[in-house]
């Protein structure tokens, strides 16, 4: 109910800004600049979405630990995961759909509806299948020994042998932004600029390729799937956890001391299970601090540092900060682990709020001096303020959605987290003048 709550939200919210950018076309405009650059910023937003996504399907599935004592064919689970991956990521058109609709009704030239509902239909459908030839290529490279190139890539983030899956979301993303790029020049030009010869290319690309990346990847994962998996569960494990079994320090649980004592050990518990599997968050939170560094020097004074920062923390933290769907999901929450302690859920619902806020509290920290560099120190404050108020909700609302949703469940709840989090940044960034 909820789901379809928000999908119909999503529909009306995007028809009406349609229709007001339709109504706001000068007579004879050839150019369409803000419906363009909508178009683009969708097509942008959903596939920062899949990169990550689509690895989290294919060597996070929950079911993949039974699967792999079935006889079964790499290749046949490979499009069980793929029809997976175009299930939970369609819904991701329902944006660009409401979009070209809004523009349809409300009479924009007919190119114009097409391109805004083709553009981002032909670069989803495509980037998924990019993105999953792009991550098995990485998985292959677990079962071959380790290279100087590799240990360089790795640079002691992860292990040596995970290093080229450090990088494989980010290939996707560069993949699906290239075809996105290309899709929007071509089909523009061919739908709103009576080029009809252009109109060929775009589909051709696409399709092209849809079926290559299809093949290779399953190609790769008929000969080398669930050996891939092993391997990736085993090399998943930091060497301290796989020696010692705990780690010597984990960095924040000095924080603990800070907490109430019924609730340290929740907090301990958590954050050691964040840290062991998920370090590749230390990444997206350096590259938050990038991108929120390059803004500091590029914010405008007719634009405030509040609407720029704000949506910019509210995405990485919605996106790839908040734990929640890791820690009451199967892939962290071990009921053997739960059990050695006492039963406390005011306790263990404070420890485990405070260890998921730890790297968004880092975000709103870079994000408010950016905007400190930006705009002064009043800004910085009204930026901390409302980021940390931003950080806490959407924290506290992953943690809330996780806790609702069946185990088996957990990646549908996480996908139309994600899902939201795209379209409601993406509502605010359109409405800022």
């Amino acid at each position: 109910m909820l789901l379809a709550a928000a999908a119909v939200a999503v529909w009306v919210g995007l028809a009406a800004l349609g229709a007001a950018d339709a109504a706001a076309l000068t007579p004879g405009e050839r150019t369409y600049a803000v419906v363009r650059e909508r178009v683009f910023w969708m097509t942008t937003l959903q596939s920062l979405l899949l990169g990550y996504a689509t690895f989290e399907i294919l060597f996070r599935a929950a079911d993949a630990s039974f699967v792999g004592l079935l006889p079964l064919r790499g290749r046949t689970r490979f499009v069980d995961l793929m029809v997976r991956a175009y299930a939970l990521h369609l819904p991701l058109l329902l944006a660009p759909a409401g979009y070209a609709f809004g523009l349809l009704d409300a009479g924009a030239p007919t190119g114009l509806p097409a391109y805004a509902a083709a553009t981002p239909a032909l670069t989803l459908l495509a980037g998924l299948a990019l993105a999953a030839a792009a991550h098995l290529a990485a998985g292959r490279s677990l079962l071959s020994e380790s290279s100087h190139l590799r240990k360089l890539l790795a640079s002691h983030i992860v292990a040596d042998e995970h290093a080229l899956l450090l990088y494989s979301p980010a290939a996707a993303l560069a993949g699906a932004l290239v075809l996105g790029v290309l899709n929007d020049l071509f089909l523009f030009h061919a739908l709103t600029a009576d080029r009809g010869d252009l109109l060929a290319l775009p589909f051709a690309w696409s399709a092209l390729t849809l079926v290559a990346a299809l093949v290779a990847a399953a190609r790769i994962a008929d000969a080398a799937l669930f050996p891939i998996m092993a391997r990736f569960t085993e090399a998943e494990a930091p060497p301290p956890y796989r020696e010692d079994g705990v780690p010597a320090t984990t960095p924040g649980a000095g924080l603990a001391r800070l907490l109430p004592p019924p609730a340290r050990p929740y907090f301990l518990r958590d954050l050691k299970q964040l840290r062991r599997r998920h370090r590749i968050d230390r990444v997206m939170l350096w590259l938050h601090g990038l991108i929120a560094g390059r803004l500091a020097f590029t914010a405008t004074a007719e634009l405030t540092p509040a609407p720029v920062f704000l949506p910019l923390l509210g995405a990485f933290v919605g996106l790839f900060l908040v734990s929640g769907f890791r820690l009451e999901g199967p892939e962290l929450d071990s009921p053997w682990l739960a059990r050695t302690l006492p039963s406390r859920p005011r306790d263990e619902r404070l420890g485990r709020l405070a260890a998921s806020l730890i790297h968004p509290a880092w975000a709103v920290l870079t994000a408010a001096v950016a905007a400190t560099v930006a705009g002064g120190l009043v800004a910085g404050v009204v930026v901390l303020l409302g980021g940390a108020l931003l950080a806490l909700t959407l924290t506290w609302g992953a943690l809330r959605l996780a806790r609702l949703a069946r185990a088996d469940r957990m990646m549908v709840a996480a996908t139309a987290w994600r899902a939201a989090v795209v379209s409601l940044t993406g509502a605010v960034l359109w409405s800022i003048p």
